[in-house]
């Protein structure tokens, strides 16, 4: 088995692909407004469904926590534009 160092460009990435994500097309007079589902004048709530019981479990079941851990490193410098990352994953069975 490998061992795979994290890119150091990877929360960067994130936090730009994230930013995009939460931008839209009608900012408000301060420029930190929140107008969609999730998202929050401190808090951006992401989620997904991840098998983490079942037969796809061992070839899926590490996504989730990664994906947390990368929005926990964002969430330690700083988050986006002050925001901070609410990541939640649930099993889909």
């Amino acid at each position: 088995m490998r061992n795979f160092r994290l890119n150091h460009r990877l929360p960067r990435r994130a936090a730009v692909l994230a930013a995009a994500f939460c931008s839209s097309g009608e900012v408000g007079a301060g420029g930190n407004a929140a107008s969609a589902p999730g998202v929050t004048a401190t808090t951006i709530t992401l989620g997904s469904n991840q098998p983490l019981t079942g037969p796809a479990a061992p070839g899926y079941g590490e996504i989730g926590p990664a994906i947390n851990s990368v929005f926990q490193y964002i969430n330690a410098h700083g988050g986006v534009y002050g925001r901070k990352f609410d990541f939640n994953y649930k099993d889909d069975a």
